[in-house]
C-alpha cells in the first residue's frame, strides 16, 4: 500500500540500490559515475499530502553521493514507514473501543481482514449452500409442461460449471458484485443472515419463439437475485455474463437504505 502511494520516492530508492550494485567501491571512476548519476536526488521527498519534506536540515540542497547513499535510503524509508503513525494510533484507539486489543492478538492481519471484510477468495461450496431457486421453465418449449428449476436443471448446471471452470477468482468476485453489490462473501452461513443467493427464471427470455441465448442475465442487487435465461450454450453464457459484469456496475435502487448498506460493504 505504501509503495502504491509513494511510487516516486520508492523509485528513487530502487534506482539507488540498482546503481549501488553496479558500482565498484574500489574504483574511483565508478564511484564518480555514481555521484554524477545520483546528484539530481536530494535529501528531500514528497509527503503523502504532496508537500516537500526535508530529511535533513537544508536537505533540498544536499545531493545523494556514494558516501551518504545509505543515510538517504534509511531516512527516506523511515519517513515513509512512520508518516502515518498519528493516524494509525487514532485507528487503534477507535478499534479498541469496539474490540479489546487482547482479542486482536489471536489473529494474523490476513485473518482480521477476512473477519471484517470477508474472504478474498470466493468460497463456491458456501455460495452453493446458500443458493435457492425459484420459478418454472419448459424443458420443451413446444409443450406446455413446466418444471420447477433447481440445481439439476440443465441451465443451472451450465451456470455452476461456468463459475467453477470458466471464471477465475477475480471474475467470481465481479459476479458477486453484479448480483449483490459487494465483491466478497461472508465468512460462513451465519454471516449471510437471512440473505440467500436466489436464482430465478428470466421471464423476458421465455416463450416458444424466443431464443434464450440472445438475452443477458439480469440482477437485482438489493435482493441478491439473478434472473438467469435458460442458456443452452456454455460459450454464449460466459460471454453474456462477462459483458454484463463489466458494464453493469451500479447497485439498483441505490436510494434505499438496504442498498446503501450493501454499497458500504463493497
Amino acid at each position: 500500500d505504501i509503495l502504491a502511494m509513494h511510487t516516486g520516492s520508492f523509485n528513487n530508492i530502487e534506482n539507488l540500490m540498482q546503481m549501488e550494485k553496479k558500482t565498484d567501491s574500489k574504483d574511483s571512476k565508478s564511484v564518480r559515475a555514481f555521484d554524477n548519476e545520483a546528484k539530481h536526488i536530494k535529501f528531500q521527498i514528497n509527503g503523502s499530502d504532496g508537500k516537500p519534506v526535508q530529511l535533513v536540515p537544508n536537505g533540498k540542497f544536499k545531493s545523494v553521493t556514494w558516501e551518504n547513499r545509505k543515510e538517504y535510503i534509511d531516512l527516506a524509508m523511515n519517513h515513509k514507514l512512520q508518516e502515518f503513525q498519528r493516524q494509525a494510533k487514532m485507528i487503534r484507539q477507535g478499534l479498541a473501543t469496539v474490540v479489546p486489543y487482547q482479542c486482536l492478538t489471536i489473529f494474523t492481519w490476513e485473518e482480521l481482514r477476512d473477519q471484517v471484510c470477508g474472504r478474498v477468495n470466493i468460497d463456491l461450496k458456501l455460495l452453493k449452500e446458500m443458493t435457492v431457486y425459484h420459478g418454472y421453465y419448459k424443458p420443451d418449449r413446444r409443450k406446455q409442461q413446466e418444471v420447477k428449476i433447481g440445481p439439476n436443471s440443465p441451465h443451472i448446471k451450465l451456470f455452476w460449471n461456468m463459475v467453477e471452470t470458466k471464471m477465475d477468482n477475480k471474475q467470481r468476485s465481479e459476479l458477486i458484485f453484479f448480483v449483490w453489490g459487494r465483491n466478497r462473501l461472508p465468512l460462513n452461513r451465519d454471516g449471510f443472515g437471512r440473505d440467500r443467493f436466489t436464482i430465478k427464471t428470466h421471464p423476458m427470455s421465455q416463450g416458444r419463439r424466443k431464443n434464450p441465448n440472445q438475452f443477458f442475465p439480469v440482477s437485482h442487487t438489493c435482493f441478491f437475485q439473478l434472473d438467469l435465461p435458460e442458456y443452452t450454450n456454455a460459450k454464449i453464457m460466459h460471454e453474456k455474463f462477462l459483458y454484463a459484469m463489466a458494464n453493469c456496475k451500479y447497485i439498483d435502487g441505490d436510494n434505499t437504505s438496504h442498498a446503501t448498506r450493501l454499497a458500504q460493504m463493497r
